[in-house]
């Protein structure tokens, strides 16, 4: 373990075998789109939203508010870092990710929902 101050998320996650987080929208997301297991213990606002789908979607094990301590958090990483099943949904997460559009092809689908103002299907 090497511990700093910051490092942007988005040069460290490609890197990680496995991310411990509050369960933040902007964590979560990263770890999804990079395919990185987590282990997720939720300190207020959407957290627990967010670490109760991510749950059910295998992509991370939940630290209950009863086990929010290092012993806790220890045990949950150490067996997230050994369970295939977070792993492979993590990795269907990334390879989700990768199938989705670019960015540029939303700019004429604005345009026309602008426009038209009707749904698009």
């Amino acid at each position: 373990m090497h511990v700093e101050r910051f490092i942007p998320q988005s040069l460290l996650l490609g890197h990680c075998d496995l991310v411990v987080s509050h369960a933040g929208f902007g964590t979560v997301l990263g770890a999804m789109q990079h395919g990185v297991p987590m282990v997720l213990a939720c300190l207020a606002a959407d957290h627990w939203y967010n670490a109760k789908r991510c749950a059910e979607l295998g992509l991370a094990r939940v630290v209950g508010r009863d086990a929010q301590s290092a012993p806790g958090l220890c045990e949950l990483a150490g067996g997230a870092l050994s369970d295939d099943e977070l792993r492979a949904g993590a990795a269907a997460m990334k390879a989700a990710f990768g199938e989705l559009p670019d960015v540029s092809e939303a700019v004429p689908l604005l345009e026309r929902l602008a426009r038209e103002k009707v749904p698009i299907a």
